[in-house]
């Protein structure tokens, strides 16, 4: 059983075009979509609603039905949450719809920088889970990167200050362990 937390697609670009628009969270899917095929049987739940506030009226879990049928996926075996708003909602809400059973083995796919917060969410909501990111940004041995490569440093940084951020608000707020 795979849970895909949402991203990967630009739902504003695909009302305006009529055509999937992807991010760069789009290895997300792909990750996903590989376990699939990896694990035959097993279900695919693809996790995303939007994020802007207010919400979209097209959600990134309708954006991935459509992409995730191109690529072959058995609709019988994906599930999609279309309401969520965040990483916690991501979860919870896949909780509520696939009910887990003790015993079942689940991979949860997301950017291995957002990994930390998404796993300390699914501990305080009793989910164990397996691990299984995407999106890597450096290597094992790639120390840090061009020290002048200024803007990618920055946006760098600027990511890993939204989800040590995220991390410590979640635990703040008791939804995340």
């Amino acid at each position: 059983m795979t849970l895909v937390v949402g991203s990967g697609f630009d739902t504003a670009l695909f009302r305006a075009r009529g055509a999937p628009a992807s991010n760069e969270g789009i290895w997300r899917v792909e990750a996903g979509f590989a376990a699939a095929r990896r694990y035959p049987g097993a279900r695919l739940v693809f996790s995303g609603g939007s994020g802007a506030l207010g919400g979209a009226p097209f959600s990134e879990a309708e954006t991935a039905r459509m992409v995730l049928a191109e690529m072959g996926q058995d609709p019988r075996q994906l599930t999609l949450e279309a309401r969520s708003r965040n990483t916690y909602e991501n979860i919870l809400f896949s909780k509520q719809i696939v009910k887990p059973k003790p015993g079942e083995i689940w991979l949860l796919v997301t950017a291995a920088m957002h990994m930390p917060r998404a796993m300390a969410i699914a501990k305080k909501l009793d989910w164990p889970m397996t691990p299984w990111p995407t999106d890597f940004l450096t290597g094992p041995q790639s120390g840090g990167g061009d020290f002048w490569g200024i803007a990618g440093n920055l946006d760098l940084m600027d990511y890993v200050i939204h989800e040590w951020t995220g991390l410590a608000a979640y635990r703040f707020t008791g939804k995340a362990a």
